[in-house]
């Protein structure tokens, strides 16, 4: 019985990633191509043997994908797969990125990184940080209180609350909102803020009904968008409380995701096709920040970042601080992203950050960079679960959205660094919940 529950989920496992690709695959033809082509999202039909191949290449990590989450990491991992690693493939194949001979070399070689993940996920390094949860406390909320003391000191006089669905009100206070000095902590704190003590703070008004810590933090994201309207402030409280009352359990987790997305994916493409008119409007508004700047961007990046470093310098991971004093970085003063956005986008006012397969492999070390970056992923995934042992499932994997999204637009080391990984991979190994409701009493797989 347990063999042919595990085929009967591998195959629903399957099956629901095909519905997925096959969203994406029309909502890219129907809205994205037409709607933001010039941004290069172009569509070179290759033919339907080519398309079948590129398929295969989407499907086979869902052969091992987790059907439940049983292990903080796999959330994660699982979100990545998604998000990340099928838009990369399914737009650098339907746009011809390279010759198709190349293009399956680089994919054989993301599966292999895929996989050297899917390894780390299922197991752990395990150890933790005992300590007096009175000085936990006292640590946590003395660090939120003079972080958030410190914002409010350096862009005093200048908080701007822009409409959230005014592209250019939000970009013009990104552009204009940056304090000309600062501190020798520069926006660290808003970063640890925004991707650690806050999320903390909300997750455990959650988990254990504090209201009072739940309106603290979502005042500080509200603090933290009014300053330099990042987006991702906001958006990370309304994913956790998704998360919170839709995923309680984990179980059937990439099943659910998958069919969430594809079903809103479906849904606001239609209602923006139907009712918008000039791009504007909330349907265009929600459709482009999920279709396009949540789901299809990662795939754009990548073939900018692909051809770029064809013919230029890689880095070898010299665009990591800690790095950079004994390897020399090749681009002077302008990060990876702003490199990218002036030289392949042909503007100053592109950061074109990117996911850790991206800024951690093609650009640190080309193809072999991908599998380089995959073993210190999987490193990092088993750290998570060693330091989860204590926890329970719910909020370990809540605690880690933020990171998670970080790494869909950021490097490795700069999520683990300075956007809030590390922070929190270091307050799981500190706090301890319920032992009876342990990561390790486990869902099965």
């Amino acid at each position: 019985m347990k063999i042919l529950s595990f085929y009967k989920k591998r195959i629903v496992t399957i099956f629901v990633s095909l519905i997925y690709c096959l969203s994406f695959h029309y909502v890219y033809l129907t809205w994205l191509e037409p709607t933001f082509g010039y941004f290069g999202f172009d569509y070179i039909y290759p033919g339907s043997l080519s398309i079948i191949s590129c398929y295969l290449f989407l499907l086979i990590p869902s052969l091992w994908l987790p059907y439940n989450i049983n292990k903080p990491s796999q959330s994660i991992y699982t979100i990545f797969y998604i998000i990340g690693y099928i838009p990369i493939i399914f737009i650098s194949f339907i746009t011809h990125l390279d010759a198709y001979s190349s293009l399956i070399t680089v994919y054989i070689i993301m599966l292999m990184g895929m996989y050297i993940m899917y390894l780390g996920s299922n197991s752990a390094i395990i150890f933790s940080i005992p300590i007096n949860l009175k000085y936990f406390w006292i640590m946590l909320f003395g660090l939120t209180g003079f972080f958030l003391l410190y914002t409010i000191y350096i862009f005093w006089g200048t908080f701007k609350f822009p409409n959230f669905f005014n592209t250019e009100q939000v970009y013009e206070v990104r552009l204009t909102n940056i304090p000309s000095h600062f501190p020798f902590l520069g926006l660290y704190p808003i970063t640890i803020l925004s991707t650690a003590l806050l999320p903390f703070l909300l997750v455990f008004g959650l988990l254990y009904k504090k209201v009072v810590f739940i309106l603290i933090s979502i005042a500080g994201q509200v603090l933290l968008y009014a300053t330099t309207a990042n987006k991702s402030f906001l958006i990370s409280v309304v994913v956790t409380f998704i998360f919170f009352i839709f995923f309680k359990n984990f179980k059937n987790f990439s099943i659910k995701i998958m069919l969430a997305l594809s079903v809103c994916m479906l849904l606001f493409t239609t209602l923006s096709i139907n009712f918008t008119t000039e791009n504007s409007g909330v349907f265009y508004f929600v459709t482009m920040m999920l279709v396009m700047r949540t789901i299809g961007i990662g795939g754009i990046s990548f073939n900018a970042y692909y051809n770029f470093f064809k013919t230029h310098p890689f880095t070898y991971y010299s665009h990591v601080n800690i790095v950079k004093p004994f390897i020399v970085y090749p681009y002077g003063s302008q990060s990876l992203g702003e490199v990218i956005g002036k030289e392949v986008f042909n503007t100053d006012d592109i950061n074109a950050n990117a996911t850790f397969f991206i800024t951690d492999g093609i650009a640190a070390a080309g193809l072999p960079g991908i599998l380089i970056i995959s073993v210190l992923m999987a490193i990092v995934f088993m750290l998570i679960n060693g330091s989860a042992k204590n926890n329970s499932l719910l909020f370990c994997c809540l605690m880690l959205i933020n990171p998670a999204l970080s790494l869909l637009n950021t490097s490795l080391f700069t999520t683990l660094f300075t956007g809030g990984l590390g922070l929190t991979i270091t307050i799981l190994a500190f706090y301890k919940t319920s032992s009876t409701n342990s990561t390790y009493n486990t869902l099965g797989s």
